[in-house]
């Protein structure tokens, strides 16, 4: 028969009609296949993955009146905001990402140093690095929120719940002042304020962000079309009726239903370099409250929700 090349690799001792079989040939066979075994080469196993999630999040501070509070882990989006001046020939970048511009908001000045025309936008950022090669499958954010109508809560979503339940609106009421929505929104219309950002750092250059690979990114979205579950809790009720008996907390004062708004991203399937820096960055926003209303975020909007986000990884099976 004609000579081919021999896809097994375990051993080049090949028996077949019309060779020689010996005593030899079968001890060298049988020691290049226990040898091949115990030290196998990585191109004979099959690959196979394993998902890691890596979850990160925080629940804001007390925002009473006795309590000292700050804007923790928020930045804002402005890098030229800092005190200060560049240092000459290094990378300057004026906005630390890249897709998130939202109506009513305009915080992006081709020159250096200028003041923000309306409002601004703060971010939370979450940074991973993988020092093997990986695969991105999923990406989740989450807006905890607590629902039902105690006034107690320390999490309502909206600015004033007793004036403005429905949290995520351009509703102005109780604000004061003639400032509307963004052109094109009506007070009752749906929030499109919280951008999400997954970035790349460049293996050469991570600092400058001209240079980041945008992966994955979702803006100008409905925050209130995102809801946790259909069955969101009433603002005048205490608890679920999905199920019987019903879930009900009126025995502690406090509690309410896990609710809120939630972004999922699945079977992504990007493949991460070696080395990587991945970036996960939330953003939202601080209207300027006179050209344009602050809606239901009011003037503190880093209070308003809790958060907590995951991002599922494939990682190869790695040998001992």
């Amino acid at each position: 028969m004609a000579w081919r090349r021999q896809p097994r690799n375990l051993t080049k001792e090949l028996f077949y009609d019309g060779t020689t079989i010996d005593g030899s040939r079968l001890e060298k066979a049988v020691g290049e296949v226990v040898g091949g075994i115990n030290e196998l080469d990585k191109g004979n196993t099959k690959q196979r993955f394993v998902a890691t999630q890596y979850h990160a999040g925080f629940n804001p501070q007390d925002r009473s009146a006795s309590a000292q509070y700050g804007r923790f882990p928020w930045l804002k989006m402005r890098n030229d905001d800092v005190l200060g001046s560049s240092v000459e020939g290094a990378p300057f970048n004026i906005l630390r990402f890249k897709g998130t511009m939202v109506p009513g908001i305009e915080n992006f000045q081709s020159t250096v140093g200028a003041t923000a025309s309306l409002g601004d936008q703060f971010a939370w950022t979450r940074m991973f690095h993988f020092s093997r090669p990986a695969i991105l499958y999923g990406v989740s954010v989450m807006m905890h929120i607590d629902g039902g109508a105690t006034a107690a809560r320390p999490y309502t979503g909206t600015r004033d719940p007793a004036v403005v339940p429905v949290p995520y609106t351009y509703n102005n009421t109780g604000l004061g002042g003639g400032a509307g929505p963004p052109p094109g929104f009506t007070p009752t219309d749906n929030t499109v304020d919280v951008p999400l950002v997954l970035d790349v750092m460049n293996p050469g250059s991570p600092e400058d962000a001209e240079l980041t690979d945008v992966e994955v990114t979702r803006t100008q979205w409905g925050v209130n079309e995102e809801m946790f579950s259909l069955l969101a809790p009433s603002p005048s009720a205490v608890g679920w009726t999905d199920m019987t008996p019903h879930y009900d907390s009126t025995g502690v004062a406090d509690t309410r239903a896990l609710g809120g708004r939630i972004v999922e991203f699945r079977d992504l399937n990007i493949p991460i370099h070696e080395q990587a820096r991945v970036r996960l960055a939330v953003s939202i926003p601080l209207y300027d409250g006179t050209v344009y209303t602050r809606g239901t975020w009011g003037a503190d909007p880093w209070y308003l929700q809790a958060w907590s986000i995951t991002l599922t990884v494939l990682e190869e099976v790695q040998s001992l």
